[in-house]
């Protein structure tokens, strides 16, 4: 595999009847937001299949409880509970 493609973020979500299609965004390096931090612009959109959507996440779930269970990335409060309970977080530093 030779092609490559890098993505700060995924943008939008669609699922029309039985695909599904999404954004990888990244940030730009001409457009700036109001204060003057780069703009998220979609890059390519990726369109699969519903059930290899779902074996995708899938994937990725078990790619972030790997994270979690090797510390690179830990879990942090939400919003609105008490400090030690669990929610995902950023990675670490």
């Amino acid at each position: 595999m030779n092609d490559q493609v890098f993505a700060d973020e995924v943008g939008d979500i669609i699922v029309s009847g039985t695909i599904v299609r999404f954004d990888l965004m990244i940030r730009s390096t001409t457009e700036k937001e109001s204060g003057g931090k780069p703009k998220l612009v979609a890059q390519q959109r990726v369109i699969m299949p519903i059930d290899a959507f779902l074996r995708a996440v899938n994937l990725m779930q078990g790619s972030v409880q790997d994270m979690l269970k090797k510390g690179v990335i830990s879990r942090a409060p939400k919003k609105g509970s008490a400090p030690n309970d669990p929610a995902s977080s950023p990675p670490k530093k």
